[in-house]
């Protein structure tokens, strides 16, 4: 479909002195579209120039819009010698192409890849589109792309058609034999133009993708880059595939659909051949279905959400966990074409052994499915990852064998009646409890005592919402180091393959551990990583820890030590080990009778409320509360208590020793609170964001010690620590959606890369903690945001009045948007799928943006921490810069997508590449109704007088 981008160059400001003698600068622009020039005057002898330059760019085909950006590169014009290059900025035209009349207006900051930011430039750039005449275009506009796992407002899931991914496999500039005679300048800014053209051509083929799947919405969307060295970039992205729909229209909007089919032919209801619609009436009979669960082959969806609603989920399987080492020399002799079949190959070996997993707990669905890639430091072998939840799901988002009425129907009033009986319902085991599939023990659930249940649940989603819980939830982490013999080419990868299950191993049975310490019984949101070096492994495990009253209560932990006491070191360890055994005993004696309490008075208010989710628990336990011992229980015997409730670990060697030395965490002081879901039940109550967090730290340690996972815990412990500190004036606060990235640059260097939210709790008193003892859910209503108290109209509301509502939402839509143009410092960003006191209006689009930086005076400007710093602080800034010009105030979903730095002390050099990305959305503060609704009655008033 052709189309015209007109773009108007308005003015620059802040510009850098380029002529030493005037203290000023010549200044003009390049605006560059494909092999399309065009350039403005140059306006001489000032640092903010004036242009009002009108340009336009036809474009024949609106695939290129999707898969090219606009470049706009500012110069100083020099007479005698080349042109100076003052600095750089890329449009991303993508998040124009969903909308009609849409445009990026705003200043944008100049960036350079040696300098950083030099100035600010005022831009507005619009799109025409043409009329849909071409039935067979290679665009995909119309689909949306979302990180989180809800649609927008007004908007709700029909069906899901499940996982939708694609691979772009590309030469890496910074490899390529001109680098060694071409400017550093020059090659960054080709690799950056390089990430831009590999993400825009990622969502194109998705998109293309889920079209003819038959869906509009991209949901949990994710988008990686694998830098491979000489073997390439590689673009991975994926999602699931849905279909959603305008509830204030009670239908599909076919042409945001399917804009690949013309609308004649989509007013026919043909199904898309190869769809899921066709597999959907072929298996519409019980028979065939029947058959096809009772075999070993039926089809399992794989989703990459982790919001759901507690009706969504029918039973939960357990984990599933897919890895694969694989040598990358193998890939080096293939072409391109070569190495994106080669790669497709190997990430379907990893999803089919993924269902493999999931039909084994007899699971039609896996949820929170989540793909990771792991390169050594020598970029010879990777790990390929899959990780997700075994679950038994709700029509909507179950496979196509119950897409049919009688089945859809039968299975929704099954999952209603279990809720009713259970308010953790999802708890109970999806098979026979005679017949399981691996050697595990079952008891009866606590509620309702009619089904089994397992010892322990491990998921990778959120709670979901209405979840009950006893006491708070805390961070769970499992950190696990360690050595390998140093190896090349494939006995390397010989050498990691054969490790792997012990690390695996490792990181399970201390994760298990800390639970039993902890006294929980259920943990949600597991994240694993692996970073491989030349003589060590290192993995770490994140998850929320929390106690389920359906499950039953974890067995203290028994520490049977072996060894002999004989210096100080083992009465160190001794006495840890001691504590470890006492706080285990105190917290599962506390849930425990916190547990029987709670069941005892939901047993005699069955009568006033039997809605799931309204359950009452006793005060949240906190994790300072968990760590003090007292002096003379400190040193008890571990042998004392109950053999039969408790989980004896046996202390033979100087591993289990440090092992054991790291599962006791520092305590965390009053007041805050570490988890890595997007709320914590049980926690306080949530007023707004407090900041977000970006730290990243590279630490030098000791290889030779023998107490590596010790040395290993304790630089977390610091980070940690360190982060608190800067936060304590927030406090009481929780440091919500943690995640952490590990690497090894060597085998004596460890990075961290942490992001994470603080979100500011309220201080409740006596009387409202007794009021507000509910059950903790996640904000979840019709926007997948927000509970039903906190929305400021109901939905039957909007459906009773809606001309009136629509038009005041309008109206509230284009002052925000006036707004946040006029104000780039007010926009939020957050690792987070929803802002605490907020409502979200709508999603504009999702923003990319890919930024280096190299310097070769990293000593001069204060060293590696604080020429990382500084960039960080200059990613935000353009960050914002591109959220405020679409017209949004909040980037959700804030993700690093891919994190290098590259340091050469000898060179006094550092090379820095960060790529962001996010849902630009609009969102709509309890605060600033104030103001804009009375601007929003004189509009009502003026058109009625009017």
């Amino acid at each position: 479909m052709p189309c015209t981008v007109k773009v108007r160059v308005i003015e620059a400001r802040n510009l850098p002195v380029m002529d030493r003698s005037s203290d000023l600068t010549d200044a003009y622009v390049e605006l560059r579209f494909l092999d399309s020039v065009k350039k403005t005057e140059i306006r001489r002898k000032t640092l903010n120039p004036i242009w009002n330059e009108d340009f336009r760019f036809e474009v024949p085909q609106d695939s290129q819009l999707q898969d090219h950006p606009i470049k706009l590169k500012v110069y100083d014009h020099d007479v005698v010698s080349a042109d100076d290059v003052i600095g750089t900025i890329h449009v991303d035209l993508n998040c124009l192409l969903n909308k009609s009349g849409g445009q990026i207006a705003g200043w944008f900051p100049i960036f350079d890849t040696l300098r950083g930011i030099r100035g600010d430039l005022n831009i507005v750039v619009k799109v025409e589109l043409f009329g849909d005449v071409n039935e067979f275009r290679e665009a995909s506009t119309g689909v949306q792309f979302i990180a989180s796992s809800k649609p927008e407002l007004f908007h709700e899931i029909v069906e899901s058609q499940g996982l939708v991914a694609y691979i772009v496999v590309k030469s890496d500039p910074e490899y390529h034999w001109m680098d060694n005679f071409r400017a550093s300048r020059i090659s960054n800014e080709e690799r950056q133009l390089l990430l831009y053209n590999l993400s825009g051509k990622l969502r194109r083929h998705i998109g293309k993708k889920a079209i003819e799947m038959g869906g509009n919405t991209v949901l949990g969307y994710n988008q990686y880059f694998d830098l491979e060295g000489e073997n390439g970039i590689v673009a991975r992205g994926y999602g699931t595939c849905c279909t959603t729909k305008d509830i204030r229209e009670g239908g599909i909007n076919t042409e945001d659909a399917s804009p690949l089919v013309p609308k004649k032919i989509a007013s026919l209801n043909i199904p898309h051949s190869g769809s899921l619609e066709n597999m959907s009436t072929i298996l519409s009979t019980p028979e065939i279905k029947d058959n096809m669960m009772n075999s070993s082959n039926f089809p399992v969806k794989l989703l990459t959400l982790n919001n759901f609603e507690i009706e969504d989920v029918e039973r939960f399987g357990g984990i599933v966990i897919a890895r694969s080492v694989k040598y990358l020399s193998h890939a080096k002799s293939s072409s391109a074409k070569g190495g994106k079949k080669l790669r497709n190959e190997w990430w379907q070996e990893i999803r089919e052994e993924i269902r493999t997993h999931a039909r084994f707990f007899g699971c039609d669905t896996v949820i929170g499915y989540h793909e990771m890639f792991t390169m050594d430091c020598d970029k010879e072998i990777c790990v390929l990852t899959a990780v997700g939840t075994a679950a038994m799901m709700s029509s909507k988002y179950s496979g196509p064998i119950f897409n049919d009425q009688t089945s859809t129907a039968t299975r929704e009033e099954k999952i209603k009646r279990k809720a009713q009986e259970c308010s953790n319902h999802f708890c109970h085991i999806p098979h026979k409890h005679r017949k399981p599939p691996y050697n595990m023990k079952l008891t009866l659930c606590n509620i309702c005592k009619k089904k089994y249940v397992p010892q322990v649940l491990i998921t990778s989603i959120e709670p979901p919402n209405g979840i009950s819980v006893t006491g708070k939830g805390c961070l769970l982490e499992a950190r696990i180091c360690r050595e390998k013999k140093k190896f090349q080419g494939e006995m390397n990868a010989i050498a990691v393959s054969e490790g792997l299950p012990f690390m695996e191993y490792n990181l399970h049975r201390q994760l298990m551990y800390k639970l039993r310490i902890m006294g929980m019984n259920a943990a949600f949101r597991l994240k694993m990583q692996i970073a491989i070096g030349e003589s060590l492994i290192v993995a770490i495990a994140t998850a929320t820890a929390f106690f389920i009253p359906a499950l039953p209560s974890p067995r203290t932990l028994q520490i049977n030590r072996s060894l002999d006491v004989v210096d100080e070191e083992d009465k160190q360890l001794l006495a840890i080990q001691n504590r470890i055994v006492y706080l285990s005993r105190q917290n599962q004696l506390q849930l425990a009778n916190a547990s029987t309490v709670q069941y005892s008075q939901q047993s005699q208010s069955t009568t006033l409320s039997t809605t799931p989710g309204n359950e009452t628990i006793q005060p949240a336990l906190t994790p300072e509360d968990q760590t003090i011992v007292p002096e003379d229980e400190e040193l008890k015997s571990s042998s004392e208590g109950d053999p039969n409730r408790s989980f004896i670990v046996e202390v033979d060697d100087s591993m289990d020793e440090d092992i054991m030395a790291v599962l006791l965490e520092p305590p965390i002081p009053h007041g805050f609170s570490f988890c890595n879901t997007e709320t914590l039940p049980g926690g306080n109550p949530v007023k707004s964001n407090g900041q977000m967090i970006t730290a990243i730290r590279r630490v030098e340690w000791q290889t030779s010690t023998k107490r590596m996972n010790q040395q290993f815990s304790s630089i977390f412990h610091n980070l940690y620590s360190t982060i608190l500190f800067k936060v304590r004036a927030l406090a009481p606060c929780c440091l919500c959606s943690l995640t952490v990235d590990i690497h090894l640059p060597r085998d004596d260097q460890l990075e961290i890369t942490l992001n994470a939210m603080v979100v500011l709790e309220s201080e409740e008193t006596a009387a409202e903690e007794e009021r507000n003892a509910s059950v903790a859910s996640t904000p979840a209503s019709s926007s997948g945001l927000f509970s039903e108290e906190e929305l400021q109209f109901s939905m039957e509301m909007v459906q009773q009045k809606k001309s009136l509502n629509l038009h005041r939402m309008a109206g509230l839509i284009e002052l925000l948007e006036q707004d946040s143009r006029s104000n780039p410092r007010g926009v939020e960003l957050t690792p987070m799928t929803f802002i605490p006191g907020t409502h979200l209006l709508k999603y504009i689009g999702r923003i990319n943006m890919h930024l280096i930086k190299e310097s070769f005076t990293v000593k001069e400007q204060g060293g590696l921490g604080n020429f990382t710093h500084v960039f960080v602080n200059e990613v935000h800034a353009v960050v914002r810069s591109h959220v405020a010009a679409l017209g949004g105030n909040a980037l959700l979903s804030y993700r690093v997508d891919e994190s290098t730095i590259v340091e050469n002390a000898s060179k006094n050099q550092c090379y820095c590449l960060l790529s962001i990305s996010g849902d630009v959305a609009l969102v709509f503060s309890d605060r600033s109704h104030e103001h804009i609704s009375d601007q929003l009655e004189e509009m009502s008033l003026n058109e009625s007088i009017q």
